[in-house]
């Protein structure tokens, strides 16, 4: 079945605060040296895709990304708060193991149910997947043909998930790759598809 809108939904690239369970959801932290190459990479293959927008999260890391790939393909670039990455309140900038030893109560409850989990301070995955759900509407809304996102794994997941019919709880199953490209159609009665997850054959 052709598709009636495309929608090429990219995450962002690695930072510079990369490290084993480390909570920077909310941070605006910048892209390493090789987030940029892969910025530069996302950049050449979306602005030859035909889009008619690039959106993107307040957050530097995707919010430069898209800005240069919406210039290139001289399209506008739109920015959308809630897509995101999930906002870790007081756990902002700890790893897991000083999160444990400076909350350990709300630690516990993380790793026994992570998706029920909210973080202090800050917000939950079920939030987060409520409010990536409503973004995707809002684009799904805006667009007529083929729309840009670049945006955060938490948000990805949550969108992919959606389109499989699942909740929450599946998205710690789905994993994207820094820089990669998932593709999600949508047919003329509204149907969405997932077409592609997690491609990174255009960095290499």
């Amino acid at each position: 079945m052709p598709a009636a809108r495309r929608y090429y939904i990219f995450r962002h690239g690695s930072t510079l605060t990369d490290k084993p369970r480390f909570f920077s959801g909310g941070s605006d932290v910048p892209l390493a040296p090789e987030g940029r190459r892969q910025s530069a990479r996302i950049v050449d293959l979306l602005a030859s895709l035909g889009v008619e927008a690039v959106w993107s999260s307040d957050l530097a890391r995707a919010r430069e990304t898209a800005m240069a790939a919406a210039a290139r393909a001289g399209v506008p670039h739109r920015v959308l708060g809630d897509l995101g990455e999930i906002r870790a309140g007081a756990w902002e900038g700890l790893t897991f193991e000083e999160a444990s030893a400076r909350f350990p109560r709300e630690a516990a409850a993380y790793l026994a149910s992570w998706h029920d989990f909210a973080f202090p301070g800050g917000e939950g995955f079920a939030s987060l997947f409520a409010r990536a759900l409503a973004a995707f509407e809002d684009v799904r809304g805006a667009t007529s043909g083929r729309a840009g996102i670049v945006t955060h794994s938490g948000v990805i997941r949550a969108i992919a998930a959606g389109v499989l019919g699942a909740d929450a709880a599946a998205m710690m199953g789905l994993d994207p790759a820094y820089g990669s490209m998932t593709r999600i159609d949508e047919a003329e009665d509204g149907r969405l598809y997932l077409r592609s997850f997690g491609v990174v054959s255009h960095l290499e």
